[in-house]
């Protein structure tokens, strides 16, 4: 069967010849080529996926500053919160017992800027799309797992000591009166 093709393509004219080769050519190499709305869906895609990324990278800097602001709130409040406190603590004891909370939410804390900077660190050279909020929000990032680092550790302090800081804080301020 194949031969008796290429003895009608001799037979036909040059025309028609070169008109059934521009056919061939176009629906073998259309298949190939990318058309247009496969690149827009592909460039809408890239997009659709650095805006997540982002809103990600900020929905996470949201929840280290609220747990900030939490462990920061306890460790006033709490110990000033006397309706919540037991009748059988002491006001040291009560203030000692603060220091776990705020211990708590501040290691949260801690965690979530450690996974903020994994999201700011882009696994190969950086393209723009990843360096704009990388710039934005690195120094952010570094204050907010220092902050974290200093509630944890005065968190902690409280948790352990509180009562006997409570107790000489106490003392030292009815001796100066």
């Amino acid at each position: 069967m194949h031969w008796r093709l290429v003895l009608q393509s001799f037979r036909s004219t040059p025309d028609a010849r070169r008109s059934r080769h521009q056919r061939c050519t176009q629906s073998r190499h259309s298949s190939i080529e990318p058309s247009d709305s496969v690149t827009e869906y592909s460039m809408t895609t890239a997009t659709e996926f650095w805006r997540e990324h982002e809103q990600k990278v900020e929905a996470t800097w949201r929840s280290i500053a609220c747990l900030l602001t939490l462990a920061a709130l306890l460790l006033i409040a709490l110990p000033c919160a006397d309706a919540l406190r037991p009748a059988s603590d002491s006001m040291a004891q009560w203030f000692q017992r603060a220091g776990a909370p705020v211990t708590v939410f501040a290691f949260l804390a801690q965690n979530k800027a450690s996974h903020l900077g994994e999201l700011l660190t882009p696994g190969s050279f950086g393209s723009p799309e990843i360096m704009a909020p990388r710039l934005r929000y690195l120094p952010k990032q570094k204050r907010g797992l220092w902050f974290a680092t200093c509630l944890t550790i005065i968190g902690t302090i409280v948790w352990a000591y509180g009562d006997i800081l409570f107790n000489n804080v106490a003392r030292i301020a009815s001796a100066a009166a």
